[in-house]
């Protein structure tokens, strides 16, 4: 299975966000508030795992009344 363009350009998205919020917190935790600062992958995979899960979890609870229902008389009451 051959993975989608769009998927692999969500993946470095991702990636690249992780870097830049990385580099981020050690500038801040660093360089402004004078402390030691080190990476730690388990816990920046941790972080994108349940933001994932979170924002799926609220879309699934905002919506799923209107999914058990047929799309038209839902969109009427719009």
């Amino acid at each position: 299975m051959v993975p989608r363009p769009d998927s692999i350009r969500r993946l470095f998205v991702v990636a690249l966000l992780l870097l830049a919020g990385s580099v981020a917190a050690w500038f801040v935790v660093a360089r402004i508030m004078m402390l030691p600062s080190h990476f730690m992958p388990e816990v920046a995979l941790a972080t994108v795992v349940l933001s994932l899960v979170v924002t799926v979890g609220i879309g699934l609870a905002g919506t799923w009344r209107v999914l058990g229902h047929k799309a038209a008389p839902v969109l009427r009451e719009l």
